[in-house]
């Protein structure tokens, strides 16, 4: 699975447009691309995110003219990309994504390899025990660049989410990063996936009212 990290700076007064323009026509004909998996549109203020994840790294290229031609139809300047493997896909059955927790990270050469292990084999399964945990997901972007994001129902599981992440970053992987991490609680306003492996159509999971 390839994942694809797209992040504006907006005028929040715009948001509601864009929450439109996504649902009609944007996201219905995205998601009928070849190996599409899944779609997010996060609201963090004047932050804008969306995150989408196809089959493999082609067909996320095969779409990029989808988000180019409505990034110029909305005006939205030159998103910061971030994109590479998912690494990590966890999503938890039938619950509701109403926030997302998205955190980027920098490792010194050659702690990003181990570091995502650990995010792995440690501290996933304590993300998963938060009240309302919908889905996590690591991207690994090259460059010892990895960007988690996690989903819950409400802003207060979001929080402490957030919460755990710091604490644990800063027990476990002390002096392994190049920076500092920058950490994004955010408002899901759309998200789509694909049903099934074998069914071509995508179903809202969470959809802006």
């Amino acid at each position: 699975m390839y994942g694809v990290i797209r992040q504006y700076k907006i005028d929040p007064d715009q948001i509601g447009a864009i929450v439109r323009h996504c649902r009609e026509p944007f996201l219905p004909n995205l998601s009928k691309t070849l190996g599409f998996v899944s779609w997010t549109l996060m609201d963090a203020g004047p932050t804008l995110l969306t995150a989408s994840a196809f089959d493999d790294e082609i067909e996320a290229d095969n779409a990029a003219g989808w988000y180019r031609e409505n990034q110029a139809a909305l005006a939205l300047g030159k998103p910061r990309v971030t994109r590479g493997p998912v690494v990590v896909y966890h999503v938890a059955e039938h619950v509701p994504a109403g926030y997302g927790l998205v955190w980027r990270c920098t490792f010194k050469t050659g702690d990003a390899e181990r570091a995502t292990q650990r995010l792995c084999d440690i501290f996933l399964p304590g993300i998963c025990d938060i009240p309302h945990f919908a889905s996590y997901e690591v991207i690994a972007a090259g460059g010892g660049n990895v960007v988690s994001l996690c989903a819950f129902t409400d802003r207060e599981s979001a929080e402490e989410g957030k919460r755990r992440t710091v604490a644990w970053a800063s027990e476990n992987l002390a002096g392994s990063f190049l920076n500092v991490p920058e950490i994004i609680v955010c408002e899901i306003r759309l998200r789509t996936a694909k049903i099934a492996e074998a069914d071509d159509r995508a179903a809202p999971i969470y959809a802006d009212a």
